[in-house]
């Protein structure tokens, strides 16, 4: 009978040593499979990336267990600090010779306007095409007033409106979105590539000058100065 009960409880023991031998697997799985996979924005399209879709994975991993810092994604290398900064010092030294071939100071708006113009544009054409929505709507809106008034045009007509009307809400609503998100990010670039400069730049300072201005002088009012 002690041998039975005996074994009885080491086979319980065994299972329990197997499942939570499974969970820690599952889990260095789900720990894994962040760390090997490159952050789902690389390759995402503009409407999962600013509907936020690409952090369902994140969610069902913590309805199972606590999340580790393997579970989250690495920065995409885009948006990385050393290649913010490369980006942005390539460029203020490419227009900082030409200002001196011309004899001019170095200007921190042409070098912002030159390293991002691409950025500049694509959120301001959809700037512009929320704009272009919204001054549309009251036109249809109108058209859809009198359409309950007068009833002309047949039931078709009605729907037609009433899609057009749902189409231009989406689009005005979804250029928006985009444009809003394009801009965070533009702001997360800008302000890593201005603030690293601005702290490397000041690890060159001659001892006599880190003497009489210390480096937080510089470094503590870049995140100030760069959101600004």
């Amino acid at each position: 009978m002690s041998n039975v009960s005996v074994g009885g409880r080491g086979s319980s023991d065994g299972n329990e040593t197997s499942a939570v031998s499974n969970n820690s697997n599952s889990s260095s799985e789900d720990a894994t499979t962040a760390v090997n996979c490159q952050h789902p924005i690389v390759k995402s399209f503009h409407l999962t990336q600013f509907m936020v879709f690409w952090i369902a994975p994140l969610f069902e991993i913590a309805d199972k267990r606590q999340l580790l810092d393997t579970d989250v994604w690495s920065l995409p290398p885009s948006l990385s600090v050393h290649s913010t900064y490369d980006k942005f010092w390539r460029t203020w030294e490419a227009v900082r010779v030409e200002d001196s071939s011309k004899g001019e100071k170095t200007s921190l708006y042409r070098v912002l306007v030159r390293c991002y113009f691409k950025e500049f544009i694509y959120s301001g054409l959809l700037q512009l095409v929320f704009m272009l929505f919204q001054l549309g709507q009251p036109f249809l809106i109108i058209e859809i007033v009198k359409y309950v008034a007068t009833g002309s045009g047949g039931i078709g007509l009605g729907i037609g409106l009433a899609l057009a009307l749902g189409c231009v809400s989406l689009c005005s609503s979804l250029s928006l979105a985009t444009s809003l998100y394009l801009n965070r990010i533009l702001g997360i670039e800008v302000k890593a590539g201005l603030m690293t400069a601005v702290y490397k730049q000041s690890l060159n300072l001659t001892s006599e000058s880190r003497l009489s201005y210390s480096c937080l002088l510089y470094t503590s009012p870049s995140p100030r100065d760069a959101h600004e």
